[in-house]
């Protein structure tokens, strides 16, 4: 009851307060000194490999994509309030630091520690690349985003004074990324759970996406960023061989989104000898090194999915919930179409609670996958 109260009360807090808060978009509104690395352009889905079943999505017959500019810029002496938001020596929100948009400013709800920040003791750094936000704990985020950000700050990681600031409470997916795609050492990778961090040289880089408020709000992603994630993972893994293993993604280990009669998709298809997974149970070399040799991937929408930027030319199976968000089924189809890997899509009305509505396969459902298979020349 106290918890929600305080909570209730922040809240209200944040609603007077945010109008007195400066916020500055540097994607429209440039700094002095501020490095433009790659410039606004437009993007192309090419989506002939794509077979979709279900309701056609809004984007599914827009040509191009418009994406910003990718840029970095040194603040001295800026300042993190919170999760992750960064604001600049005079106060002035960094709006990147929210994932460049002002909603996620305001789900922080860090306006009352922004404006008595003097009043917290805070912790000091020297160089830091600051990298927690409001949806790094999502393993898809994380890879598409945050790594991103880093691989768009590779050439200044490799001087050992800059280390990277991360959120105290990071999955182990964190560190695992970064250690094995970029080399940085773990002692590089620091952490504080200070509601004020003081950075006396701030690196801040650009998140690579853009969202397209005016599209529906879907997200679109460098094909430049999942050409280097395959890349540098085939690397890592010290290449690719000819084998090829059919995996089916097990989610019996969540909460939700199971297919609920996985084993008869084994039974149905003997000569495609597939193997069930749990991914979390794997290494991220091993998560690298299974996708890097996939021959077909089957799985219900979710973060585990993100591997597909490792495969090399995998068909994708793909199961999603109708009622999830029509953006979000853009995800996974942009990775397949930008890597050349054939993908079927499927809705499904799902069963159980939300979000983690459960699948059971049925006549139309295989249909649709002998139709995929059959296409491609697997069966």
């Amino acid at each position: 009851m106290l918890r929600e109260a305080k909570f209730r009360l922040v809240q209200a807090i944040g609603r007077l307060t945010h109008r007195w808060l400066r916020v500055r978009d540097l994607r429209r509104d440039p700094l002095r000194g501020q490095v433009e690395l790659r410039p606004t352009r437009s993007v192309h889905w090419d989506l002939s490999k794509l077979t979709y079943i279900g309701p056609e999505p809004f984007w599914w017959k827009q040509e191009e994509f418009a994406l910003d500019l990718s840029y970095r810029v040194e603040l001295p002496y800026a300042e993190m309030i919170g999760k992750g938001v960064v604001i600049m020596r005079d106060g002035t929100v960094i709006l990147e630091s929210t994932l460049f948009q002002r909603s996620y400013l305001r789900r922080s709800h860090v306006e009352h520690l922004i404006l008595g920040r003097k009043l917290l003791k805070a912790e000091v750094f020297e160089r830091v690349v600051p990298l927690t936000n409001f949806l790094d704990r999502s393993y898809f985020h994380w890879t598409m985003e945050s790594m991103g950000r880093l691989a768009l700050a590779e050439d200044v990681l490799a001087n050992e004074e800059w280390k990277v600031l991360v959120d105290e409470r990071s999955p182990r997916f964190i560190r695992e990324t970064m250690s094995f795609l970029m080399g940085i050492d773990p002692s590089r990778i620091i952490e504080s759970s200070a509601k004020r961090k003081v950075m006396r040289h701030c690196l801040m880089v650009s998140n690579p996406h853009s969202r397209l408020l005016d599209k529906g709000g879907v997200e679109v992603y460098p094909p430049e960023h999942i050409r280097w994630l395959n890349r540098r993972g085939h690397e890592r893994i010290g290449g690719t061989r000819k084998d090829r293993t059919n995996y089916i993604i097990s989610r019996h280990k969540q909460p939700g989104r199971h297919i609920m009669n996985e084993d008869l998709l084994v039974h149905r298809y003997p000569q495609l000898a597939f193997k069930l997974i749990a991914l979390e149970d794997l290494s991220l070399h091993e998560q690298v090194d299974l996708f890097a040799h996939a021959g077909v991937i089957v799985g219900v929408h979710g973060a585990g999915l993100a591997n597909l930027v490792y495969a090399q030319d995998a068909a994708v199976i793909e199961f999603y919930p109708a009622r999830l968000q029509e953006k979000n089924a853009a995800y996974f189809v942009q990775i397949a179409a930008c890597l050349g890997l054939p993908h079927l899509l499927m809705h499904y009305a799902g069963e159980g609670e939300a979000p983690d509505w459960n699948i059971t396969l049925g006549a139309p459902e295989f249909e649709n996958i002998d139709r995929f298979l059959r296409d491609h020349g697997i069966i």
